[in-house]
């Protein structure tokens, strides 16, 4: 697995579909990557939780001279890791002996004070820099935060984490969501019922309303979500 990944490095991301990351998988990668623009030697530390699997696009963000940290990203199902760099914070803590300035990383901050549920939009984000070393739950892109409802309020300048966000639930119980469907190239959309709140990519139970019978599913969109046919018997 990790061969595979690191053959690919040259694209910049991978597309690898269904991609289960070891954190031994993740620290590969990031080390490889690093390499590959000009950093060699630098030691990744590796994460110290489980990393989701990545149906999409993987990809390893920044890798400039100066970066503490890499951010390892999917794009789908959305998610991001930080990993910090031994070897960075080697070199940081030699500049400390110089310079007062604390080691900083481009985040996305909150452009005015925001009441708690707010929904985001573009008007109230902005990037700033914040302490490299901090949380790994910061976001780097404010298109990832559009839409997203806060948890509580902050005020302007603060750096949105994780934590300050309601989870980002596609599918809501007993809200209507579309059942797909695919069979050899053959795609059926049936109207359904979701049994729990779900996020993008996570299984979930749904009502089809025509049949009355419960299946598993797995979100792909705003109240969408598709099921896995298994082919008839006799066929591959």
């Amino acid at each position: 697995m990790v061969r595979r990944m690191l053959l690919a490095l040259c694209a910049g991301a991978l597309p690898l579909p269904g991609l289960a990351l070891s954190p031994d998988d993740a620290v590969a990668l990031v080390r490889a990557t690093l390499e590959n623009s000009g950093r060699a030697g630098t030691e990744v530390i590796a994460p110290t939780r489980p990393l989701p699997d990545c149906a999409g696009r993987l990809s390893v963000e920044p890798v400039g001279a100066s970066a503490s940290t890499v951010t390892l990203r999917c794009d789908m199902p959305a998610w991001q890791r930080a990993l910090r760099l031994r070897g960075a914070e080697t070199a940081i803590r030699r500049a400390d002996t110089t310079t007062t300035e604390s080691p900083t990383i481009l985040a996305v901050v909150l452009a005015r004070p925001l009441a708690r549920d707010t929904l985001l939009t573009a008007a109230d984000l902005t990037l700033a820099p914040v302490p490299a070393l901090g949380p790994e739950s910061i976001f780097v892109r404010t298109q990832d935060l559009l839409g997203r409802r806060l948890s509580r309020a902050l005020g302007a300048g603060k750096p949105i984490l994780a934590r300050h966000l309601h989870p980002d639930w596609q599918v809501l119980k007993d809200m209507p969501v579309t059942i797909l469907t695919e069979l050899d190239g053959i795609r059926v959309a049936m109207a359904g019922q979701a049994r729990a709140d779900a996020a993008m990519g996570e299984p979930v139970e749904v009502v089809n309303l025509s049949s009355g019978k419960t299946v598993v599913a797995r979100v792909v969109g705003r109240d969408i979500v598709q099921v896995a046919l298994k082919p008839f018997a006799g066929q591959p």
